[in-house]
């Protein structure tokens, strides 16, 4: 690969490289091929189009995760995972309810019906804007998938009522298994391999010299330490045809 094409957009070297794991990209094309020959609604559900200024518009542009919902959020998370590791003859938490301005109380968790398996990790499910408005809802509520599985946590409500339902998330609890991995040498041999050229990318492109200067150019601005620095994970890096983008 030329020096130019590495001082280049980080993407498009990406794309490049995805295209260059011959094996993997015609498995990934295979697979790609594969599910488009099935019929799936969510993927005509999701080139709908909505006018997104005009929700926020309605919705007065007010967040729907707020502080104090996200705090809730994180509660009821202790809550079932508290519950949820205790033998199964103590447990006391069936399910939790979210309180919605209409004051019906919808369910937004159920305990699994297996009472032997110890869930020790929780799922949650945020909903977009467009998902909650009624529009969407009207026209989706039986085909697209987190629909479904929201409805379902609700199948005592009639069908207006779960067409209703406005609470913004939902829980899924489930038992995590371990994963061995970091055991296998052929496989963290391979992901060191492709994380060094990941490195030699970043390093080398348009991209990370220009977020270096834009945080150069701001630290000068601030008067006091840096102490902490938060890095969020997207993803989880896996060996397939999308390992460049799910490195970076």
């Amino acid at each position: 690969m030329s020096s130019s094409t590495l001082r280049g957009n980080i993407y498009a070297v990406l794309a490049e490289e995805t295209i260059k794991d011959e094996a993997d990209h015609i498995e990934g094309s295979e697979n790609l091929a594969t599910d488009s020959e099935e019929e799936d609604p969510d993927l005509a559900i999701m080139h709908t189009l909505f006018d997104l200024v005009a929700l926020e518009e309605d919705s007065a542009r007010k967040p729907v995760f707020t502080k104090d919902l996200l705090e809730e959020i994180a509660a009821n998370i202790k809550i079932i995972l508290s519950d949820q590791i205790k033998p199964s003859v103590e447990r006391s938490i069936r399910s939790l309810q979210y309180a919605q301005s209409n004051e019906q109380s919808v369910t937004i968790w159920k305990a699994g019906d297996n009472a032997k398996v110890n869930h020790n990790a929780i799922i949650t499910n945020y909903l977009t804007r467009v998902e909650l408005h009624p529009e969407f809802r009207e026209k989706f509520r039986t085909s697209w998938k987190r629909s479904k599985e929201l409805q379902a946590l609700n199948a005592d409500l009639t069908e207006l009522q779960r067409s209703q339902i406005e609470a913004p998330y939902y829980l899924e609890s489930y038992e995590r298994a371990s994963d061995t991995t970091h055991l296998n040498s052929e496989a963290m041999d391979k992901f060191h391999r492709r994380l060094r050229r990941m490195q030699k990318l970043w390093n080398t492109s348009a991209s990370c010299a220009e977020l270096c200067d834009v945080i150069k150019m701001r630290a000068r601005k601030i008067n006091t330490p840096i102490t902490k620095i938060v890095c969020i994970g997207l993803s989880a890096l896996k060996l397939d045809p999308v390992w460049y983008q799910s490195t970076l």
